[in-house]
């Protein structure tokens, strides 16, 4: 199984997840910002680290979803 297996209701289902989990991580970041976290940090830098990472995960998904991007559609 891969991503191209995944029907357009899954992929709805996906897509709504991770966009909530991004949003959080965003709120996160820009938090410790604001706060005025030292960047050298562990926690700061893993969070950073998990927000570009979900944001991957979110352009994939996309991607995963769009018809004749790079592949057969098999929806």
């Amino acid at each position: 199984m891969d991503s191209s297996d995944l029907s357009r209701e899954q992929l709805d289902k996906l897509t709504a997840q991770v966009f909530r989990q991004l949003r959080y991580l965003n709120r996160l970041c820009e938090r410790m910002n604001r706060v005025g976290w030292s960047s050298t940090d562990p926690v700061y830098r893993e969070a950073y680290r998990a927000r570009d990472a979900m944001q991957g995960l979110r352009m994939a998904v996309h991607y995963a979803g769009c018809n004749g991007v790079g592949r057969d559609s098999k929806r």
